[in-house]
């Protein structure tokens, strides 16, 4: 009896089990029934997507009825069409569609949504102060055009006169989005393309337009450019860009996000700008024309750099996009120098404002005339506002836990450019990674990398003026630093590329440092662009370099006319490691196949 009693039990304790763990599983799958529900569709809150509706009411409501719903993460879902989201030029806030301070939320578009900005003085999206914020499957463009285009008809070389024909569709060059004398903050820059292929034009100097455009009727305008006219620029395409402070995808005070599978076809200034942020990456995304245009195919994408990012604790990290058409640089990661004004006593310095020396944990470093190395400041205890006497623009007093290295201060010598400089480590793209990406025929430069500890490998750089790859400070009128040092560049492919291939400078007294090279293939080199940085036809330019270790690079098949040019001009060296790098099949040493850079005319 007792037996049958105990049998009788545990039947029934299997079939409680069975019963519990069948509810624990219903639980737990509708839970994740649950977060994988957790979209919402823009198309619930009005959104037409047929690009003629103003769509941007309906994107922002769908965006605040995220703050409602606590299941994370949760996804705003923007539907396959054309939205258009209409702001005013005049209107108060930073960005067409504004993410803000926003965490574990996806905005996704679909295999084909397209984003029309409508506003060129605003950024397209805006991702500010958010937290793991991804921004996936979503094209930007501008209606109007930041830029217009047509063909020049005519030229006059000695009054530096270009007369264009505008192509039919595109923005009169009199728009006030376009002219740099129109009130708004900007400047107008003309750049020349080979009329059937779009490439840009190298050879010929860009065109800066510092006088009022003329309407001659009929379509045509006149310009008058600060720069050389040549006769045989008549028949070429002209792109006349109104530059302004707005990106197509702009990161601002944010935290682990991503964008991804991202189309920018136009943008007034960058196509990705990444500020102040930290651990943000750009991945498999794309800066290109736009494909399916009427008549005369778009000459640009953006109208200034690629991805450009300033003052960011860490990264960003670039990886397996495709930039082209850009009417800048490919890349551009650093921080900001600022001029040491006036010492007060041997802890406390006061320098010109600006936020990146405050704004985060400081690991504050200083270049000072003297000091071929960046000099380690103490720890900052206090920060303050003040004045500087016959210095106009705001300044911080910096107040230091012990005494202070030496420095020229800008009492001392009057030149805000020749007086020690402070940056701060955690605000100058630290660690940033550019890698597996491809950039081409687009104006100027590839990457250009001050954040130290860096990352460039893998990438194909191509049919640009050049250099492909810039690691270097400016001390000039961008004070952008500090220099990369430390940076690894390895299995990158250079091809095209007119001036220098890698170019490696400071125009501060500290050298760049600890630099790897290694793995490079540089084709096809040399061309006829008449200005910038580094030498025509040259791989590898370094000036200020020390600690540098450079080998196992090919260099193959320079262009014609080009083939007596030095391997590597040097200026001011340090220590270099130069080992196994191979000139059309052959070895080469440094002292051998080396020349001083030549001074300037």
């Amino acid at each position: 009896m007792n037996l049958c009693l105990m049998e009788s039990a545990m039947k029934h304790c299997r079939h409680f089990f069975k019963s519990v763990s069948l509810c624990v599983l219903i639980l737990l799958t509708t839970a994740m029934s649950l977060q994988a529900q957790t979209v919402v569709n823009v198309k619930d809150f009005g959104a037409v997507g047929d690009g003629k509706a103003d769509d941007l009411p309906a994107l922002n409501k769908a965006l605040e009825s995220l703050r409602t719903i606590s299941q994370r993460p949760v996804t705003l879902l923007i539907p396959d069409g054309t939205y258009r989201l209409g702001l005013d030029e005049n209107a108060d806030t930073k960005a067409h569609f504004m993410i803000a301070s926003h965490r574990d939320v996806i905005v996704s578009g679909g295999e084909n949504t397209l984003l029309i900005m409508t506003s060129p003085y605003h950024q397209g999206v805006g991702i500010y102060k958010c937290t793991n914020v991804t921004v996936k499957n979503l094209a930007i463009d501008y209606d109007p055009l930041p830029y217009t285009q047509g063909m020049i008809t005519k030229v006059d070389p000695e009054s530096q006169l270009i007369t264009m024909k505008v192509d039919p569709g595109y923005p009169l060059p009199t728009d006030a989005h376009i002219d740099a004398f129109s009130g708004k903050q900007g400047h107008s820059v003309g750049y020349l393309y080979d009329a059937q292929t779009n490439m840009k034009q190298n050879q010929y100097y860009s065109q800066y337009l510092r006088k009022q455009v003329e309407d001659l009727g009929n379509g045509l305008y006149r310009y008058k450019s600060s720069n050389v006219v040549r006769d045989d620029m008549v028949g070429r395409r002209f792109a006349v860009v109104g530059r302004r402070k707005a990106s197509a995808y702009q990161v601002n005070d944010s935290t682990d996000c991503l964008i991804e599978n991202a189309t920018v076809y136009s943008a007034p200034s960058c196509g990705y700008n990444v500020a102040s942020s930290t651990r943000i990456t750009i991945d498999k995304s794309r800066i290109i024309h736009r494909p399916d245009v009427s008549g005369a195919p778009r000459a640009m994408s953006s109208n200034a750099d690629g991805l450009h990012s300033k003052w960011c604790p860490v990264g960003p990290t670039l990886s397996n996009s495709t930039f082209t058409g850009m009417g800048d640089d490919s890349v551009n990661i650093g921080g900001s120098y600022t001029p040491v004004l006036e010492k007060l006593d041997d802890r406390t310095i006061v320098v010109q404002a600006h936020g990146s020396i405050t704004n985060y944990p400081t690991d504050l470093i200083m270049a000072s005339p003297g000091h071929d190395e960046h000099l380690k400041l103490p720890k900052m205890i206090k920060w303050n506002g003040t004045k500087v006497e016959g210095f106009k623009k705001h300044c911080i007093k910096l107040t230091f836990d012990a005494p202070l290295p030496d420095l020229v201060t800008w009492k001392e010598n009057g030149n805000i450019k020749k007086c020690s400089q402070v940056l701060n480590l955690n605000a100058c793209g630290r660690y940033a990674k550019v890698i597996n990406n491809h950039f081409y025929n687009h104006r100027v430069r590839g990457i250009l990398m001050r954040g130290p500890d860096s990352l460039i490998k893998g990438n194909r750089i191509e049919n640009l003026s050049g250099p492909a790859i810039v690691v270097s400070n400016d001390g000039g009128f961008l004070t952008e630093g500090p220099s990369g040092d430390n940076t690894i560049i390895e299995d990158n492919v250079m091809v095209n590329i007119e001036r220098s291939n890698i170019y490696i400078a400071s125009s501060l007294p500290p050298k760049v440092r600890g630099l790897v090279i290694r793995n490079n293939r540089i084709e096809n080199y040399g061309g006829d662009d008449p200005y910038g940085r580094g030498i025509n036809g040259n791989p590898f330019y370094i000036s200020s370099g020390g600690d540098l270790t450079i080998e196992n690079n090919t260099i193959v098949k320079p262009n014609t006319g080009y083939e007596n040019v030095p391997l590597i001009y040097t200026k001011n060296l340090g220590k270099i490691t130069w080992k196994n790098n191979t000139l059309d099949g052959q070895q080469t040493q440094l002292e051998k196949d080396s020349q001083p850079i030549p001074p300037k005319d």
